[in-house]
């Protein structure tokens, strides 16, 4: 049998008769050795009572059947319990019950059931940031933006740990008391922000563009609430800061007199002063809405002070802008009560520093006007000028400049005069939509004759 086995496996070697001779004779004597173990622990078996064909098993046996079954149980101690329910584990086993307790831990009381509704976070995705002053949040990968809702991905530990940040005192006392404290749970927690706000909250709103710098009434804020209500914020950003471009800021104001700002600035969206990495199509119908209005000249132009002046010349064609003066103006407020101010200021005369480098321009040339976009006056009431010669002397008489333009043609210029002179503008706004007075501007020009 072993010659046999050992020829078919090496005979190719072709080793030496005594070799495997020597071979044989050791295979025999270990054959011979094992009998008569065998029978002696058939002896041993035969004064313990037991019966000689039940031998014990060796120990190697024994651990080799035993590997199996303590490999398996091994396993099923480190799976994760989401893996046992997934393959099919009883409800009711130790795994799902230790899951049940933890969400039963971070479920709010009944009491807050309601607000926690109208929190948009808890709907839609992960802490961007707690609410309650914990640790800034990160950046958040957002779902692809054809889920048609811009969740945010997270995992159901992380969902958990969120509703756990939510504290009862987050929602204490009524949803008036708390309507702050809600839009920064919802903001903090991403998904759509304004989702659950309604139109009897908003009071008023406007909007600014910069540029080209001026603010606008809201008139259809249905229209507005629309597009705040699809806009969907991720992780927090704040290096909205180091980008250029046109910043479109909404203010809103509330019943309850607090106001928010809302700034769409793709792919930002920065409410009250924190950025967020936002879902670009509803920023953008944001953008592109406040520009339709301004556009469409039909939205009344909020001046709640007198808006800027600044003159370009001829030479640098460079805006300089002019110093605003004394004025008396009145605006409207959001609960639609109007306000009154009244400001004085020093003669021009006075204002050597402040009016200090003057425009060089050619003398026989026009004077530009230009103030912001649909802020244009109704009309400019007097232009006067003084020669340099009479700084600091509010006493001083002052000569007639003649106004070029109308609000009809839609600019105003002024002819400069030789030499240098402080001109004074003042000018005239209509107060039909709550908003116009008075104002008067300064500046310094000097009129030198055209190079030949």
């Amino acid at each position: 049998m072993y010659k046999d086995h050992y020829i078919s496996a090496f005979g190719k070697l072709a080793p030496s008769e005594a070799w495997k001779a020597e071979t044989l004779a050791k295979m025999h004597a270990l054959e011979k050795q094992q009998e008569q173990s065998r029978a002696g622990l058939d002896g041993a078996c035969a004064a313990a009572g037991a019966a000689p064909g039940k031998r014990p098993k060796a120990f190697a046996v024994l651990l080799r059947r035993a590997a199996l079954p303590i490999a398996a149980a091994a396993m099923l101690a480190i799976l994760p319990i989401t893996t046992l329910r997934g393959c099919g584990a009883s409800g009711s086993g130790i795994a799902p019950q230790m899951e049940s307790a933890a969400m039963d831990s971070c479920a709010p009381a009944a009491a807050d059931t309601a607000p926690r509704d109208r929190a948009a976070g808890a709907q839609n995705g992960a802490p961007a940031q707690a609410p309650s002053g914990a640790a800034a949040p990160q950046d958040i990968a957002p779902h692809d933006a054809a889920d048609g809702e811009g969740s945010v991905g997270i995992d159901s530990a992380q969902s958990m740990a969120a509703t756990a940040l939510a504290p009862e005192e987050v929602f204490a006392g009524s949803w008036e008391e708390s309507a702050a404290k809600q839009r920064e749970f919802e903001i903090a927690y991403g998904g759509k922000p304004f989702r659950e706000l309604e139109l009897s909250e908003i009071r008023s709103a406007s909007v600014r563009l910069t540029p080209p710098d001026i603010t606008l009434e809201i008139p259809d804020m249905e229209k507005l609430l629309g597009l705040l209500q699809d806009v969907v914020v991720y992780g927090r950003d704040d290096s909205y800061s180091e980008y250029s471009g046109q910043g479109v800021t909404f203010l809103l104001t509330f019943e309850d007199g607090t106001q928010t700002r809302i700034m769409a600035f793709e792919p930002f969206l920065v409410i009250d002063g924190v950025g967020y990495r936002t879902k670009s199509a509803p920023c953008e119908a944001l953008s592109r809405y406040a520009n339709a209005l301004r556009e469409s000249g039909e939205a009344v132009t909020i001046l709640s002070r007198p808006p800027a002046l600044s003159v370009i010349g001829t030479l640098d064609e460079t805006n300089h802008a002019a110093l605003l003066g004394g004025y008396a103006w009145k605006s409207k407020n959001a609960d639609g009560t109007f306000t009154d101010t009244k400001a004085d200021s020093a003669h021009p005369l006075a204002c050597r520093a402040q009016l200090q480098p003057a425009l060089e321009m050619e003398h026989d040339h026009t004077l530009k006007l230009l103030f912001p976009e649909g802020a244009l006056p109704d009309e400019i009431v007097r232009v006067r000028c003084w020669s340099d010669a009479s700084w600091g002397s509010s006493t001083a008489q002052s000569e007639t400049v003649r106004v070029l333009g109308s609000a009809a043609e839609g600019s105003y210029a002024i002819e400069v005069k030789p030499g240098g002179c402080i001109y004074e503008v003042t000018a005239r706004w209509d107060d039909a939509d709550g908003y116009g007075g008075t104002a008067s501007y300064a500046f310094y020009v000097k009129g030198i004759d055209e190079p030949e």
